[in-house]
This record gives C-alpha cells, structure tokens and sequence, in this order.
C-alpha cells in the first residue's frame, strides 16, 4: 500500500501536490522522486530537492474525517500543537505539557471507554496518536478530540495563540 503525500513548494509558498498515493524513492544529493504505481509501471510525478518539503499523512483522519499530515496544526482537548513523527510514531508536540487530566476528562464521559484510565507513555510534550485512538475507544481510523486548523506552512501564527 502506498501512503498518501503533500508537497510544499517553499519558495512559492503554496502546496503543488496534495492527498496523492505515491511510492517514493530516495536519490542521491538530497533529490525524492515522487512516483505513481499503477500496476508494473510507474511513472514520475515529480522531483523534490531543496526547495520542497513532503508531508507524509498519519493515515488517520480528526473529528471532521479530514486526513492528518505531518506539519499540520490541531485542537486536542482545547491544546494546541503540531504533527510530527517522534519515537517511531506520528504524534502532536504541544509547547506546554499536555493535559493528561483533560484526556481522563474526555474519557470518563465517553461511553466507549468505560471509566478506563488513560494508558501509554504520559510523555511531557507529546502524545503519539496511537496512544489517543487506543484510550479513546476511536473507530473507522478518526479520532474525534483531534482537529486540524491549519498546517506549519501556510499558518504558522495559529502557534503562537
């Protein structure tokens, strides 16, 4: 199965590429070449070097169903953070330590879960999404105390809220 990327023209400010299946294969001199399977064949999408940076996605989707991608800026429990890919596992870092209590909160309401407590790594600054779909009972690969609002790239000053 392929995974699912964006890529960020930095010096134009824009994505050129976004929500495409490609398998990737890294060249020498810091080049990717993005390319699209289709069968035996595949053919070259395009070419990444310095000026470009690819977003993998999670393969989970937030609350609103919209797939979560590496730099993207979400809502968790009314905390703020980024997606990044730490420890071997895609998560969100959180400037401030994250409110483990607001997530027991959350879960003690939340029929699914019991009255479970929260189990996982109760890490300072981040919480991989893993840990969140597993205490959360979550189905159908979303996870519903998860929004995106905006990415790294194209509104780094919802960080700074």
């Amino acid at each position: 199965m392929s995974k699912q990327f964006r890529v960020w023209n930095v010096k134009e400010e824009r994505f050129e590429k976004e929500d495409i299946n490609r398998h990737f294969l890294l060249q020498g001199n810091g080049v990717l070449w993005l390319f699209e399977a289709s069968g035996f064949s595949q053919e070259l999408i395009c070419c990444v070097a310095n000026e470009h940076i690819v977003c993998k996605s999670t393969g989970i989707r937030d609350k609103n169903e919209k797939l979560i991608y590496e730099g993207d800026i979400v809502k968790l429990n009314g905390q703020v953070g980024t997606i990044v890919f730490e420890c071997g596992a895609f998560g969100i870092a959180i400037d401030d330590c994250v409110d483990y209590d607001k997530i027991q909160e959350a879960m003690d309401k939340d029929d699914e879960c019991c009255g479970n407590e929260f189990e996982g790594c109760m890490n300072d600054n981040f919480i991989s999404l893993w840990e969140i779909y597993w205490n959360l009972c979550c189905i159908e690969n979303y996870l519903y105390m998860v929004e995106v609002i905006g990415n790294i790239h194209e509104n780094p000053e919802l960080l700074e809220e």
